[in-house]
């Protein structure tokens, strides 16, 4: 089993980046939160891998992928991971 992502997944929300994120991992969920409070405007969705299973099912990611790294899935489709998860963050933030 790959813990790549795949590269295109089925967007339910076409407006607005998906992030995936760690919300058992309390650094996490504290970055996280900071984001969030950011995001006066709802520009981005967010989603709790840990408790949001069926979302991770329903775009073809694992929790160990989800795990393993931040995962944002962009406005266009495509997973942005990592370093370029954040960079697609901080662009709507």
């Amino acid at each position: 089993m790959s813990t790549q992502a795949p590269v295109v997944a089925q967007h339910t929300d076409p407006v607005r980046p998906m992030v995936f994120y760690d919300g058992g991992c309390p650094l996490c969920r504290r970055e996280i939160d900071h984001y969030r409070r950011i995001d006066r405007s709802g520009s981005l969705r967010w989603v709790d891998a840990v408790t949001e299973s069926g979302t991770l099912d329903r775009h073809g990611l694992s929790l160990q992928q989800a795990m393993a790294e931040l995962h944002v899935l962009d406005q266009n489709g495509h997973w942005q991971r990592g370093v370029d998860a954040f960079l697609v963050i901080w662009q709507q933030l």
